[in-house]
């Protein structure tokens, strides 16, 4: 499967309804039947997505 990778941050709410702040996360857009798609992975490890996207290439900032 081929498809464009990304990284970046995103801040979700916990369940208090408060901002926890930003995690790394990465993934991949895909055109599945005529639909461009997005899959997001790597929330569970920051260490291991911002290692992974050190590896493709797009490393992301402190």
């Amino acid at each position: 499967m081929k498809g464009e990778k990304f990284c970046g941050f995103v801040n979700s709410k916990n369940s208090y309804g408060a901002y926890a702040g930003y995690i790394p996360i990465m993934g991949m857009l895909l055109m599945i039947k005529g639909v461009q798609t997005a899959y997001v992975f790597g929330i569970d490890s920051p260490e291991v997505t911002r290692a992974m996207c050190k590896d493709w290439g797009l490393p992301l900032r402190p």
